[in-house]
């Protein structure tokens, strides 16, 4: 383990982070911070949020992903889109064909709108 891994292991195990995700979950922004922003408490308390809604979107994303008739990566760009989802939704990995062909298929949505 480095010393990296051990002070995200730390800010993930801080109550301050663990209060924000759960906040973050219920549908908190980061503006309803209630410590303040350049301390360490509020650092991970929007830490925490930020991880939340992030763990929200991409669990969003692979129930879509299940749930969909489409048989392409391109069609579920297209799902995506035309439900509301950022271009940061993309299910798959960058370099991958499929991460390709899922952003052609949102923005083709996107546009169309």
């Amino acid at each position: 383990m480095n010393l990296t891994t051990a002070r995200i292991g730390m800010i993930f195990g801080s109550p301050a982070f663990k209060k924000g995700f759960q906040e973050g979950a219920g549908g908190a922004a980061e503006a309803d911070n209630p410590f303040n922003k350049s301390s360490k408490l509020g650092n991970d308390w929007g830490f925490g949020v930020r991880v939340a809604h992030h763990t929200a979107v991409a669990n969003e994303n692979r129930r879509m992903a299940r749930e969909a008739s489409a048989n392409s990566a391109f069609e579920l760009g297209e799902l995506a889109a035309s439900s509301g989802a950022r271009v940061s939704a993309n299910p798959y990995h960058f370099g991958s064909p499929a991460h390709d062909e899922w952003r052609l298929g949102w923005a083709q949505a996107r546009t169309a709108r």
